[in-house]
């Protein structure tokens, strides 16, 4: 860049001599005894733009200057601005920012701030993938093109994934798995059932999926469980974000749902007890 000496760039001296040279710490280089006559001086060096200038060599005798060039190289790299949003253009603290070049090679990763934001310095001028990642989210990504000198900018959309409660079983404990779940939310504007036969899918691994879908954030949940002889409360108005911390929350899955009325799926193993336990989404 202009005034801005660039260490170790290489030259190439074309004309009617031909020389190669590596310049200093600042830039400079020096070619003696060259032939008289017309010069392109080449200018070469990693994260920039390849830059020329021409010159003419004359005679050599008293009071003659000696000739001098000066190559300009165009800064090749570009800062890369990342905002990450919601639905809503609410910034998504955290999420975990890849970046890939056209190849598909991963070349950085960053962190989310409070804000959603992140600035990956220095990418090599060209087309990249910016993907992000975040709890509660399903995975979003956005092209991005980096041009050299510049602070460039590219925006990732997150939408909300669903809310999952998991409850694992076997054959000898399928039969306690709770009737239902009752989801409620405070103002009462939020209130959804999941009965077992209706609105399990079908699980993997000794699992059993209620899926409550995308439900507002700015809202306090209450969770009640019904396991055909009495109701109980497993979580009573807490924040969606607590909510989610406690049941998970994951991308809406592509499983086979029982017909209403079949009985859930069930290993062909025996097991313990394990249907008390309310686990995160996978």
């Amino acid at each position: 860049p202009a005034s801005q000496p660039v260490a170790a760039a290489e030259v190439h001296i074309a004309g009617p001599s031909v020389e190669d040279l590596t310049c200093d710490a600042n830039g400079a280089g020096r070619a003696d005894d060259l032939i008289p006559g017309a010069y392109t001086i080449l200018g070469h060096a990693k994260g920039f733009r390849d830059g020329t200038a021409q010159v003419s060599v004359n005679p050599a005798g008293p009071g003659v200057p000696a000739a001098k060039a000066v190559v300009q190289l165009r800064d090749a790299t570009g800062d890369l601005g990342v905002s990450v949003t919601g639905q809503g253009g609410k910034a998504v603290d955290g999420a975990a920012i890849e970046v890939k070049d056209a190849g598909g090679a991963s070349v950085a990763k960053a962190t989310a701030d409070a804000g959603g934001r992140a600035t990956i310095p220095k990418l090599p001028e060209g087309s990249y993938k910016v993907t992000a990642s975040a709890k509660g989210f399903i995975d979003g990504g956005a092209d991005a093109t980096v041009v050299g000198g510049q602070s460039n900018q590219v925006a990732v959309l997150l939408s909300r994934a669903n809310l999952v409660i998991r409850l694992p079983y076997t054959v000898a404990d399928s039969s306690k798995l709770p009737h239902s779940f009752s989801l409620s939310s405070e103002d009462g504007s939020v209130s959804q059932s999941r009965k077992l036969a209706a609105d399990c899918w079908a699980g993997e691994n000794d699992q059993a999926f209620f899926d409550f879908g995308i439900l507002p954030e700015d809202k306090t949940y209450s969770l009640q469980c019904n396991d055909g002889a009495q109701s109980y409360a497993l979580f009573e108005k807490i924040p969606f974000a607590k909510l989610q911390e406690k049941l998970g929350a994951q991308a809406p899955a592509t499983k086979e749902r029982p017909r209403d009325g079949d009985d859930p799926p069930v290993s062909s193993s025996g097991g313990g007890a394990r249907v008390a336990e309310v686990e995160g989404g996978p």
